[in-house]
């Protein structure tokens, strides 16, 4: 899952809990090329690491019969009109479309975090389409050109429109969106480096909110508990690794020693001396990966005995000693003089 995907995800499951409400996710599977169970699968794993388990799931695909009685009945009420039209994925071959009738007017909503926004329809001209029983959309800015289009659908079916909020995006140092060639963006990568689901929680709920107040570290309860609309920026969130390492280093230290071991995935060392590492570790490790290279290279010597020549031991080499210490010390006391 894209880290953005998950920021998005737990500004809805903050604001969700927040409001006593149900925190609700909605996966679009009905393009069959491009979604598979696997997938979707590891959308609700990612989901599990982080803690935020959905109350509710709506699989797209198993609605299929209602979205045709919708699309049926706006025909029927002349509020959309079948097209046959060329193909974009098949050269040469037609396709049936519906598209709603839009008579190019106005539409204005009052989004939670820019505040009012006004859009002329006219431009989007009758185009290929609704949700109900949802009271809140919380989603990225760069589908805040949807919504328009949504809001007309709404209309057209009589559906009451949600309230918005269009999250800012996170960005790269240079402010530009982030890359999947140029950063880490998958949520499996940062779990992979030994990243903890409270380190990225925290981290990501800090970008683009400001929870009023100069503390930084926060649990999953705690920001359900603090957050609301008024802190969210409009512009861009900067996503900064060294802060996140910072926060995933508070996190790894907060773990009594027996949890820190337990969830470090360090094999099968010896308990005891591993124990014994545990304090250095949470001193100079900022993720697991982190801690794991030092047990592997310069804290090795804890589990195995060091590697001494047995040459150099011997004492044909102890009467050259006092003779280079007096040596040395006569240096020093020319020095001085």
């Amino acid at each position: 899952m894209h880290i953005g995907t998950v920021r998005s995800a737990l500004f809805n499951y903050l604001w969700a809990k927040h409001n006593r409400g149900t925190f609700l996710v909605r996966i679009e599977d009905t393009d069959t090329q491009r979604n598979r169970p696997e997938w979707t699968q590891m959308i609700w794993d990612d989901f599990a690491w982080c803690g935020l388990v959905p109350d509710k799931k709506y699989i797209q695909s198993e609605h299929i019969a209602r979205h045709q009685a919708l699309l049926e009945q706006l025909v029927r009420e002349g509020k959309a009109y079948l097209s046959r039209e060329p193909s974009k994925n098949e050269p040469g071959k037609e396709v049936e479309v519906v598209r709603l009738k839009n008579a190019g007017k106005r539409v204005s909503f009052d989004d939670l975090i820019r505040g009012e926004i006004v859009f002329d329809t006219a431009e989007l001209g009758d185009f290929v389409i609704a949700r109900s029983l949802i009271s809140h959309v919380i989603r990225g800015e760069d589908i805040l050109s949807s919504t328009p289009r949504q809001i007309l659908i709404q209309e057209a079916l009589g559906i009451p429109r949600p309230i918005y909020a269009h999250l800012p995006l996170i960005l790269s140092a240079d402010r530009k969106k982030l890359s999947k060639r140029q950063h880490v963006v998958s949520l499996a990568e940062y779990r992979d480096e030994g990243f903890l689901p409270e380190a990225i929680i925290n981290y990501l709920a800090l970008l683009g909110w400001n929870p009023g107040t100069s503390e930084e570290h926060f649990s999953l309860s705690e920001l359900v508990e603090r957050f609301s609309f008024e802190g969210v920026q409009k512009s861009g969130a900067i996503f900064d690794r060294t802060k996140l390492l910072s926060v995933n280093q508070h996190w790894m230290r907060a773990l009594s020693d027996d949890d820190f071991i337990a969830r470090g995935n360090f094999g099968a060392p010896d308990a005891e001396k591993l124990k014994k590492a545990v304090p250095l570790l949470k001193e100079r490790a900022h993720t697991f990966a982190e801690a794991r290279e030092l047990l592997s290279g310069e804290l090795s010597g804890l589990f195995s005995a060091p590697a001494l020549d047995p040459a150099k031991l011997t004492a044909k080499e102890l009467p050259e000693r006092p003779r280079m210490t007096k040596t040395a010390l006569e240096t020093l006391q020319e020095a001085v003089k």
